[in-house]
């Protein structure tokens, strides 16, 4: 261990100043800087992991020698070393050694790369920096460090070298900017020397010897006149040919990136040679007078003589082709395709719920190869043809005239013009015509036939529910409200559904989304005031400035997240979101720092954190990662190893490696934000080296499970895909194996990458982008990276809805809800199918009303749920809000009243009662659930007894007796008792308003009878009470003190056989009663459920009024007739204000003997006369079985 002042100097200076970097290496000063370059430069080649292990060795052993101590005694190095400090001096000379023996390592390695990946090495400007940073260790540092290690006293200016930061800086500044810059220019040149510029100019030139002449014959006589001599000679001239070549040269420096510099260019003669090529040669004759010359000549015979020559050429072929024809198909190999169908139909029932029925088919489709066999016909057109020319042809002679007097004539050589050839037609053409075949049309014809379906109807609330959570405010009901240009130019939006979901009044409100990415503009005008937190994760505090602010993509996914809706430009899909961003491009050159990516998640997570653990309490719910690699599937040889097993999953032996040497995957490394319950949006990669059939890095690590089988980003991982509209485009939804079986080829994992992987729009998606870079700041890109952000969005708006939704919840509702309906859907390629806002704000899964106090208790399904009354409905009933849940403990609300039904239940009225010559009117005919039994007349006494409809176990019996007080004055009196099972006074109920057996109600009747003449007048009392028992799992906890009344005046007058009568009552009504419920209004964060007491006063409503009349005629003998007729007018029926109606009955009865009489006709056997000598029936016709003995008739008398 150091002395504390020699430590002290360490600590203090530039040399091994650490800072930690998320998943190891690097930090500051000269040796930081040194590894800082090999792992963020030289990590990514192949042999590289000796020299990253190494590297990160020395940094961890200078820490370990230069750590603990205090700032105190500084100065006491000037003064002079002990021997501890030379000892320490002594191992970090060693360790010195050791970071240029790395170095070397690491040049060796470089120098192992191809050109290209050497050259942009070499020219980084983080080489020059570690070259400059070794240049500092060796030129300056260790120096001062050897003459510790010699117990030399060092100056003061020497200590400032290494206990300065800033001197270290300014020496390694001073470094970079001349010998590392140099020593890079140096490296970076792959070749040097002469080389030829150009090709050689070779240039030829021609040049004449002196002639020579050689005569080959004597004088000769050239016509017979002897008027001229000449003899034949050869004349003989030398030629030669110079050959110049031109060379020009260049000193060339080659770089490793293929450029190069030329220096002394210049041209000059490389060389001359001549050499003697054919000479010319002329032969011709040389002429001089004869002994006689001629004196004279003239041309004669010079009229051309014209002819014509004719030539037969090829033909004239016309081809005109039809238009290509159809054959008949033929059909080809078939293949056939099993798959399941689902459709569904909604219908909303008015009452905040909808009915969705599901209807579930197999659909057997049928693919055959046709081919349409096609041709034209071609109509072919041959006209024979030849060629025709004039000839003109003149044969000249010259006629001499010699000096003594004579003449000759010499024929010369003719003279022949040609005409030019001119085509013509050579007699008739002729036609053909002959069908040519040309290329099918290949085409697949399908068929399909769908097996018998199946039904299954499910009730849930729609999206006319009170707020689930917190709606955003004037917010539009129309999905195409929201549909505007706005809306169209955010190109995704229509492809998930977003604007049902604005419509629904979520629009993200209230959520942070996350972005970690490139550079962002935050007072991008859409983007501007929606950052609640941004850090730039740089190299430099320039590196932004300088290039950092050139990268359009963090802007680009940022504004697909939260652009404002502000009718300008696009809107992101949460536009009512905030943000926090971080920029991670530690470089400025568009690549993404791994490491500065975990840092930054972990910095978001503190974020959320209350305030009281030193966060600032934000409501981060999810973070866009639009950044992946495929470092992790590199082997070392260089290439990218990923095979599919015989399950259909993939192998990557790089993976499965780093696994087996770590003991655990990369998962670990994001798990800070998912632990926090952030979810983590990544997209799925590209396909840049891998294929499409696996995401990359670090999606692929969603599915990495713990010891005990959990996962360990607890399903908060959502990995997304690019949609194109037709199909995926990248990495598809392949699983990556993390626990080979490869003895049986299979894949052990219990979780695929397909149950995390969902689609979204990310083909020419248009967003926002740095207002620098373009006027109007947006432009469209694609790329699974566009495709992340509309998810992250649909996080934000899931959270408004349901803030208490925790992270993997959310995940899950999203993947449940895609949409599958997909074109060759293959859960392999599309995982969990395309993103879908509507489906995602519906209910999913069983929806009903929670039973106990937490939300991840039973639930009582909606289905059945009813109330129909038999009477007044109280209006704190038919407004009964109740909280219902779905599958994933998701809040929404119904009015269960407005599926409430006032029915008129009534079976029998007071004036059937009076009519029938019931003694009262029986109370359970007040209600609609009894169907057999009737009343019984002893004369004494009378009773009746009734059973419910369908043998439901409702029963209902009564006992009466009448007391004549007077000739004219009798008392009625009678009990009774009513069971109804389920239902109460009629009121059915179900569900969870549901009510148990025995509800019994006890009642009593009391009334008078005075008779006046043939009449009487009547005055009826009743009254009852009802006990209802509760149910568990019903709303309705108890229902007290039911009573209810009814009351009839009434008036009947009977003389003979006919009767007439009226009545004025007031029909059964509860008078008093008291229902309690407990119903579920909210829930908490926590999943607590908050319940509501209501107690509900069941009296009230109107009062039924029933005025009537009657009359009836009783028959006198068997074949007389009898009728009635009864008239009565009701008002408030069932209590309800306003409901009012007629009833009006007629009976007519009538025994029909047809053997006696039908119609007019008459059968004289069956009638006889009376006194008066009329007609009349027989009192009593033949009898059945003996038709021959007539029966004597009887008046009837009173």
């Amino acid at each position: 261990m150091a002395s504390n002042k020699f430590k002290n100097l360490l600590l203090a200076g530039s040399l091994v100043g650490l800072t930690a970097c998320g998943g190891g290496g690097g930090g500051g000063g000269a040796v930081g800087t040194v590894s800082n370059f090999i792992n963020d430069d030289i990590s990514s080649l192949s042999g590289s992991a000796d020299i990253i292990s190494n590297s990160n060795s020395l940094i961890s052993n200078f820490n370990n020698i230069v750590s603990n101590g205090d700032f105190s005694g500084l100065s006491a190095v000037l003064t002079g070393p002990n021997a501890e400090d030379r000892n320490t001096a002594n191992t970090l000379l060693s360790q010195l050694d050791q970071a240029v023996s790395i170095w070397e390592q690491t040049e060796t390695l470089i120098s192992q790369q191809d050109d290209a990946t050497q050259y942009q090495i070499y020219n980084s400007d983080s080489y020059k920096e570690a070259y400059a940073a070794l240049l500092y260790l060796k030129n300056h540092v260790k120096p001062v460090i050897q003459k510790v290690s010699q117990g030399k006293t060092i100056t003061l200016t020497e200590y400032n070298k290494v206990a300065k930061q800033e001197k270290a800086d300014e020496i390694i500044l001073a470094e970079k900017t001349s010998t590392a810059t140099t020593y890079s220019q140096t490296k970076s040149v792959k070749s040097e020397g002469w080389v030829k510029t150009k090709d050689d100019v070779s240039k030829d030139t021609y040049s004449v010897g002196e002639p020579t002449v050689a005569y080959t014959g004597d004088w000769e006589t050239v016509n017979a006149g002897g008027g001229q001599l000449r003899r034949a000679y050869t004349k003989t001239t030398p030629n030669y040919k110079t050959t110049t070549v031109t060379r020009c040269t260049a000193f060339r420096t080659t770089k490793l990136n293929g450029s190069y510099t030329d220096a002394n260019e210049g041209c000059s003669v490389a060389s001359e040679t001549t050499i003697s090529v054919d000479p010319t040669i002329e032969n011709g004759y040389e002429y001089k007078d004869g002994p006689n010359p001629v004196v004279s000549q003239v041309t004669i015979n010079t009229e051309p003589v014209v002819t014509e020559q004719t030539r037969d050429i090829d033909d004239k072929v016309t081809t005109t082709d039809g238009s290509v024809q159809d054959r008949t198909p033929v059909a080809g190999s078939s293949t056939t395709s099993v798959q399941p169908q689902t459709t569904t139909s909604e219908v909303m029932n008015g009452n905040g719920t909808t009915t969705k029925t599901t209807t579930t088919f197999t659909r057997t489709y049928t693919y055959t190869s046709m081919t349409t066999p096609r041709y034209f016909v071609r109509t072919t057109e041959t006209q024979p043809q030849q060629e025709k020319r004039s000839v003109s042809t003149i044969k000249p002679s010259i006629q001499y005239t010699y000096k003594d007097g004579t003449t000759e004539t010499i024929e010369q050589a003719p003279t022949v013009n040609y005409g030019s050839w001119v085509a013509e037609n050579k007699g008739d053409a002729t036609t053909t015509t002959e069908e040519i075949d040309t290329d099918g049309l290949a085409w697949t014809k399908t068929t399909y036939v769908d097996s018998e379906s199946t039904s299954t109807a499910q009730t849930y609330p729609n999206s006319n529910n009170s707020a689930m959570g917190t709606k955003t405010a004037n917010y539009l009901n129309e999905a195409s409200d929201y549909e505007d240009t706005e809306f169209q130019n955010s190109t995704g939006h229509a492809t998930i559904k977003a604007s049902s979901a604005y419509a629904k009044g979520w629009t993200g409100e209230g959520a942070v989304l996350g972005v970690i990415d490139t550079w962002q503009q935050t007072d991008h005008p859409d983007l501007n005031g929606k950052y609640e937190w941004y850090n730039d994760y740089t190299r430099y505090d320039t590196t932004v400035a300088d290039k950092g602010n050139q990268q359009v993509h963090g802007t680009h996914v940022a504004g697909i997240i939260a652009a404002k809706n502000n009718g300008s430009g696009t809107q992101g899909v949460a536009f009512d979101s905030t943000l926090v961003g971080a920029n991670i491009d530690y470089h400025g050159n568009g690549g993404i720092s791994k490491n500065n990516a975990q840092l930054a998640l972990h910095d978001m997570a503190e974020l959320k954190a209350p305030v009281s653990e030193g966060g600032k309490n934000m409501n981060i719910v999810a973070v866009n990662m639009s950044f992946n690699n495929e470092v992790s599937y590199l082997t070392d040889k260089g290439n990218y190893n990923v095979t599919e097993l015989g399950d259909g999953t993939y192998h990557a032996p790089k993976v499965i490696e780093r696994i087996t040497n770590n003991g655990y995957g990369d998962a670990k490394y994001w798990r800070h934000a998912t632990d926090n319950d952030i979810v983590l949006v990544n997209s799925a990669g590209n396909s840049q080296y891998i294929g499409n059939y696996v995401p990359a890095d670090p999606g692929l690590w969603a599915t990495e499970t713990d010891s005990s089988g959990n996962l360990i980003l607890g399903g908060k991982m959502i990995i997304v895909g690019n949609w194109t509209g037709t199909g995926v485009s990248g990495n598809q939804a392949g699983h990556v194996c993390l626990n080979v079986d490869l003895v049986n080829n299979k894949c052990n994992d219990t979780h695929r990458i397909s149950d995390f992987y969902i689609l979204a729009p990310g083909m020419n998606i248009n967003s926002t982008v740095p207002t620098d870079l373009d006027s109007d700041g947006y432009m469209t890109m694609s790329g699974t990276s566009m495709s992340a952000p509309h998810v992250t969005g649909a996080m934000g708006i899931i959270h408004q809805m349901w803030p208490h939704m925790k992270g993997e919840n959310l995940t899950k509702l999203l993947l449940n809800t895609a949409d599958k309906n997909l074109i060759n859907y293959d859960v392999n390629v599309h995982g969990q199918g395309l993103l879908d806002l509507d489906a995602a704000t519906e209910p999913y899964g069983a929806v009903g009303i929670p039973l106990t106090g937490r939300t991840n208790g039973p639930v009582i399904n909606l289905t059945g749920i009813s109330f129909s009354s038999g009477a007044y409905v109280p209006s704190n009933l038919l407004n009964l809000q109740v909280m219902v849940l779905d599958g994933f403990e998701r809040d929404y609300y119904v009015n269960l009243g407005n599926s409430f039904a006032v029915q008129d239940k009534r079976k029998t009225s007071d004036i059937d009662a009076a009519m029938n010559g019931y003694t009262y009117l029986p109370f359970q005919q007040s209600y609609g659930n009894f169907a057999q039994g009737g009343q019984y007349d002893l004369g004494f006494m009378n009773f009746g007894f009734y059973t419910g409809e369908g043998g439901n176990g409702d029963w209902s019996t009564n006992i009466g007796k009448n007391f004549e007080l007077s000739k004219k004055l009798k008392l009625k009196t009678t009990v009774g008792t009513m069971s109804e099972q389920e239902t109460w006074l009629g009121n059915d109920s179900s569900g969870a308003l549901a009510v148990g057996d025995n509800n019994n109600t006890n009642f009593a009747q009391i009334g008078a009878t005075y008779e006046l003449g043939n009449g009487a007048v009547s005055l009826d009392y009743g009254i009852g009470k009802t006990d209802v028992n509760t149910v568990s799992n019903s709303l309705i906890k108890g229902v007290d003190n039911v009573q209810t009344e009814s009351l009839k005046l009434g008036y009947d007058y009977k003389l003979d056989n006919k009767k007439w009568g009226a009545a004025i009552s007031m029909p059964s009504k509860i008078k008093s009663g008291t229902m309690h419920l407990e119903v579920p209004s909210a829930r908490t964060i926590d999943g607590d459920v908050i319940n509501t007491d209501i107690s509900s006063n069941l009296a009230g409503g109107k009062q039924e009024l029933n005025y009537g009349i009657y009359y009836g005629k009783e028959k006198i003998g068997e074949m007389d007739s009898a009728f009635n007729f009864k008239a009565e007018y009701r008002q408030n029926i069932a209590g309800v204000d306003g409901n009012n109606g007629v009833n009006i009955g007629f009976n007519y009865i009538k025994k029909l003997h047809t053997n006696c009489k039908f119609l007019w006709m008459k059968n004289p056997k069956c009638f006889t006369k009376d006194k008066n000598g009329k007609e009349v029936l027989k009192a009593d016709i033949y009898d059945k079985n003996k038709t021959d003995k007539p029966v004597i008739a009887t008046a009837y008398k009173k």
